[in-house]
């Protein structure tokens, strides 16, 4: 096990939410869809993350978004979250990254915080696993709450997957290593309810160089959710500055343990009519191969609809 120490502010957030009641946390154990996260012999992610079978994990009252497109083009791939178990923090060479997109910096899951900050960490603890696509955007890493009630977001621990760490601190043959003042790769959460239009955002950076200095996320580091307010929804996006011809170079991985809210006093609900998403952008077209066209595809089709306001909504169409 590994224990590193927090900052004392956030040691005193942690601290309260000890002893207080209206504090709610994701916990893995607390799984409903699917009853249990089973993992297969020396596997390293949940055996169903590539099943078309879960568009949504439920762990009440949190729902979090599992491929969210419904299709895994043959298991081949996934995106939302997942579920993962690692204590393999190891460099390996590029042709094995993609293998071992499920490990973390840390070297495992959250097994504890003492009331003095030391977070304990094992390789045996399950953590959430993030995937951001940039083509489903907004519609790709979303949590929603189960009972249809609104939470006030308090915080989540976040750290960097081994697979986007080491690609910008060395760079790749596709994603080029952080080198230039102000180069910058970031997570971006948004805070949505019924009654805006546009999400509140906060951000925190995974990896960076400032004053000539690279670094980045190792640690499972508190992340401070409450200015986003009362939300019936909270959506992850990522940033980077390295962007090429087809988008983000970056791997676009994150890792989350302990997201924490808190019920809110203001009660709404999402009303989907209520929302004023702007006119329609764009319409894409994704066929069971992986195939993006501005037309139908003949057969089954996955439609990524974009609005104005900058969200995204995805549908199943058979032509």
């Amino acid at each position: 096990m590994k224990k590193v120490t927090i900052l004392f502010s956030t040691m005193a957030m942690i601290a309260s939410m000890a002893w207080s009641q209206d504090y709610i946390t994701l916990d893995v154990n607390n799984s409903e869809t699917p009853a249990t996260f089973e993992f297969t012999d020396n596997s390293e992610c949940w055996d169903s993350t590539y099943s078309e079978g879960y568009p949504w994990l439920v762990l009440p009252p949190f729902k979090l978004s599992h491929l969210c497109g419904g299709a895994s083009y043959g298991s081949v791939y996934w995106d939302g979250f997942t579920v993962c178990r690692s204590g393999d923090n190891a460099q390996y060479p590029e042709a094995q990254m993609l293998a071992h997109q499920w490990d973390v910096m840390p070297g495992g899951g959250i097994t504890d915080v003492d009331d003095e900050g030391n977070v304990t960490v094992s390789g045996d603890q399950p953590y959430f696993l993030g995937y951001w696509s940039s083509w489903y955007g907004s519609a790709c890493n979303r949590v929603t709450f189960s009972d249809n009630k609104r939470y006030k977001p308090v915080g989540m621990f976040v750290t960097n997957t081994c697979y986007a760490y080491y690609s910008v601190q060395g760079g790749t043959s596709s994603a080029n290593a952080f080198t230039q003042e102000g180069d910058s790769f970031m997570l971006v959460a948004h805070g949505v309810n019924s009654e805006r239009t546009k999400a509140t955002t906060c951000e925190i950076e995974l990896a960076g160089v400032h004053d000539g200095e690279f670094k980045g996320l190792t640690d499972w580091t508190w992340w401070d959710l409450s200015s986003l307010g009362d939300c019936d929804e909270i959506y992850f996006e990522m940033t980077s500055t390295d962007v090429g011809t087809w988008g983000i170079n970056t791997p676009t991985y994150f890792a989350m343990d302990r997201l924490t809210v808190q019920l809110s006093d203001k009660q709404g609900g999402v009303d989907e009519t209520s929302l004023d998403r702007g006119e329609v952008t764009s319409v894409t077209y994704v066929n069971l191969a992986g195939q993006q066209s501005q037309h139908p595809h003949e057969g089954m089709n996955i439609v990524i609809t974009r609005y104005g306001n900058g969200s995204i909504t995805t549908s199943k169409e058979m032509r």
